[in-house]
């Protein structure tokens, strides 16, 4: 399911930006693009374990932090990569080259 998620999100960037000829398929909220963004280590591991379909308590029991840690780093991490939800972010960071899944 993550899978067709990430191929319908990356669909949707495609044609949002052949419509409205974007040179860079990702930007941030200011217009610059993501290819320059730094995450953490944790945000990082947090990210890969919501690509997997984790929740944040399973995310926490297996890299071993508190669940609002796990909020906490999945909040800076949308962030920094522009995204509203989890899955963007998701999807934003295995396109950047940031996370593998």
């Amino acid at each position: 399911m993550h899978l067709v998620l990430i191929y319908w999100a990356q669909r949707t960037v495609d044609l949002v930006a052949t419509t409205q000829q974007l040179p860079h398929r990702f930007l941030d909220s200011e217009g610059r693009p993501l290819a320059a963004v730094s995450l953490t280590d944790r945000e990082r591991d947090v990210l890969s374990w919501a690509a997997r379909g984790k929740t944040a308590s399973e995310t926490a029991d297996i890299i071993n932090v508190a669940e609002s840690a796990v909020v906490v780093h999945l909040k800076h991490a949308m962030v920094k990569l522009g995204a509203a939800t989890k899955t963007e972010a998701c999807v934003r960071a295995v396109y950047l080259g940031l996370i593998n899944i």
